[in-house]
């Protein structure tokens, strides 16, 4: 509430209270003289009154009381008058509204045993002012013999109007009297408080970093002196002090994120940039310890100790949980050449530059695989022809020449040997043509469950002679359009890569499901696993870690650039001792269109 409003219920609580109080006690010093005016006759002829009762007592007649009530009647103003004996029992009464004979009130009996006239005022349709005169004879050794007591009734009503009328002027005058107060009271405050209202003004403008406002001077008084005052440290805060909104504008234009620590290193301000970067509210952060915002292992140093920090790449913490990377500029706050006292933050987020720089490095790598594969089609294509011939004659004449000697014969066991290697290089003549084949007219739609099943009757058998067992998952039918033979040797590829990791038995699991767009064929081997380090050149070609004569390094290389002719991808999920999974991922055939009803032949 503010300040006239104050002083305004003020001044109309005191002039109520004042108003009320004055009237009730007009009222009360009112009705308690008319009321003694009431009684004023009785009590001066109280003693003749009272005499002629005593007789009348005495003598116990009633036509003799009721003359001296009638005369009391007349004599006081009264309405009625009775005669009490000494249990308050009414013997005798005159005048209307008087009580019974016979009635008796315990105010009665008290009153005619009493050493002194008493009154009682009674409320009702009819209100009454009763005075009880005690009446009694004087004794000759100098006592009193008590006879009872004259009962005098007043009307009140009177009494009762004349106060009301005394208490509505007392009021009106109240009313008067308080409405040139308020009148009075309001020119005071407006002489009075306008200086303060404009101060009032002044400051709020000063709070919202107007500085060097002015509020007038219109007075030479202490309001005025205050107002001089106010203007002089105005006009000195608008000359030293930054405004607050221009400093909220370079907070709010700001692109990286800002930080402000106190010398416990407690948050003290945080621009819109930190927050929408982070995803908390303001008074989220107020008050924290900035050691919420970095994981255990991003610390950073703390206030006080020569903070210095210039573009460390560390990472932030959101209110979601996830890390934000960024660069971040840290150093200390100094009060003047004094102690530290706190330090601000710089943070920019690099997330972006990051997702950049990681996609530049993939494709670095695809591009690099691809020349090795480029490189490795060349020559397969140059030397294949070349290759290719002299290998079949030398296959020809070593298994016609082998067929002619028994195998105990000495020279069967060496060409047998010719034979076996002449095959194994016309293999790998064969498997590096695969990759300067870059045409898609071998391509075709099939059911990808159809051809891993083709594929595995020739694993099957190598399985057994392994110790392998095989197990098979074999999801719905799903089309795929790419190389059959192709997808036929992905497979023969894989399970035979997975058969040579599991020398000493294990299982091989083959299957196949559908993930949204995508045919799915997954190889998973219980052998020691694909070692991190070499992950990431399992694909190269000529790259193996079998013995000398037991891999040429072409089989997951031939594998990688199936896959992706058939414009899908290969994934390689394995921990060390716990087996590998391959994955591959192929793109599901388009659905073949219907033909219209119009254009059948009928």
């Amino acid at each position: 509430m503010k300040l006239h409003a104050k002083l305004l219920a003020l001044f109309l609580l005191a002039s109520a209270a004042l108003a009320l109080t004055t009237a009730f006690a007009a009222r009360k010093a009112v009705h308690d003289v008319l009321a003694r005016n009431l009684q004023t006759p009785a009590r001066a002829g109280a003693a003749d009154a009272t005499a002629s009762i005593s007789v009348g007592l005495a003598s116990e007649s009633d036509s003799l009381l009721r003359v001296y009530l009638q005369s009391c009647l007349a004599g006081f103003g009264a309405e009625y008058a009775a005669a009490l004996d000494l249990e308050g029992r009414v013997v005798a009464s005159a005048g209307s509204a008087a009580p019974a004979r016979g009635a008796q009130d315990p105010f009665h009996r008290l009153a005619v045993r009493a050493q002194r006239p008493l009154t009682r005022e009674s409320e009702g349709a009819r209100p009454l002012l009763e005075l009880v005169l005690p009446v009694s004879d004087a004794l000759p050794n100098g006592g009193v013999l008590r006879r009872g007591g004259l009962l005098l009734g007043y009307s009140m009503r009177e009494v009762l109007d004349t106060e009301k009328d005394i208490l509505r002027r007392v009021l009106t005058f109240a009313g008067a009297a308080g409405g040139m107060g308020l009148v009075l009271l309001l020119l005071i405050m407006r002489r009075i408080l306008a200086p303060v209202r404009a101060l009032t003004l002044g400051v709020d403008r000063i709070g919202r970093g107007e500085y060097g406002a002015q509020v007038p001077v219109e007075t030479d008084d202490d309001v005025g002196g205050l107002a001089e005052r106010f203007n002089q440290m105005s006009r000195e805060l608008a000359r030293t002090t930054v405004s607050m909104n221009f400093l909220g504008e370079i907070m709010a234009g700001m692109l990286d994120a800002l930080f402000v620590t106190d010398s416990e290193g407690r948050l003290r301000l945080v621009n819109p940039a930190a927050l929408r970067l982070l995803g908390y509210a303001p008074q989220e952060l107020t008050g924290e310890p900035l050691s919420k915002l970095f994981s255990a292992e991003d610390r950073v140093a703390a206030v006080g100790s020569g903070l210095r920090i210039v573009n460390r790449e560390t990472s932030l913490v959101a209110k979601s949980g996830a890390k934000v990377a960024v660069l971040l500029s840290a150093s200390e706050l100094r009060a003047g050449e004094g102690a530290v006292t706190g330090a601000i933050w710089a943070a920019r987020d690099i997330t972006e530059l990051k997702r950049s720089q990681d996609a530049l490095r993939s494709r670095e790598r695809d591009l690099h695989q691809s020349q090795k594969l480029s490189a490795v089609g060349q020559l397969a294509a140059g030397i294949a022809h070349e290759i290719n011939n002299p290998l079949g004659s030398i296959l020809v004449f070593a298994q016609a020449v082998a067929r002619r000697f028994k195998k105990s014969h000495p020279l069967s066991e060496p060409l047998r040997a010719i034979e076996e290697e002449a095959i194994r290089c016309k293999d790998l003549v064969q498997n590096l043509l695969m990759f300067s084949r870059r045409d898609a007219k071998y391509q075709e739609t099939f059911d990808l469950n159809e051809a891993v099943r083709r594929s595995l009757a020739m694993v099957e058998a190598q399985a057994r002679l392994n110790g392998v067992r095989l197990e098979k998952e074999i999801g719905p039918a799903q089309n795929v359009h790419a190389d059959r033979v192709g997808v036929q040797q992905v497979v023969l590829n894989l399970c035979g890569n997975a058969l040579d990791a599991m020398p000493g038995g294990g299982t091989l699991t083959l299957r196949t499901r559908r993930e949204g767009g995508l045919a799915v064929l997954e190889v998973a081997d219980t052998g020691p696993g694909v070692p991190p380090e070499i992950r990431d050149r399992i694909f190269e070609p000529f790259f193996t870690t079998k013995g000398v004569g037991k891999g040429t390094g072409l089989g997951l290389a031939l594998v990688h650039e199936i896959v992706d002719k058939q414009g899908g991808r290969i994934e390689v999920d394995s921990a060390r001792g716990h087996g590998a999974l391959f994955r591959v991922l192929l793109p599901l055939a388009a659905p073949a269109r219907r033909r219209p009803a119009s254009s059948r032949k009928h």
